[in-house]
């Protein structure tokens, strides 16, 4: 069992260099995004940039920190 309540499989496969493309899909719960953007910073030191749909701009305190 993973000690930290959440596990990234296979972060090795996004290449070190170089452009990517990761498709994150889960609606209910943007931590996802968060726990894999601060994972792949910390062992990589390379930024994943977001794009989010135009929606998001209504959900309140969504982007209160950006």
């Amino acid at each position: 069992m993973n000690k930290k309540g959440y596990e990234i499989i296979n972060i090795d496969n996004i290449p070190d260099k170089g452009p990517a493309l990761l498709i994150l899909y889960h609606a209910n719960s943007p931590l996802d995004g968060g726990l894999l953007t601060a994972k792949y910073l910390l062992d990589k030191k390379r930024k994943i940039i977001a794009i989010c749909d135009k929606f998001c701009y209504d959900i309140p305190g969504t982007f209160k920190f950006s």
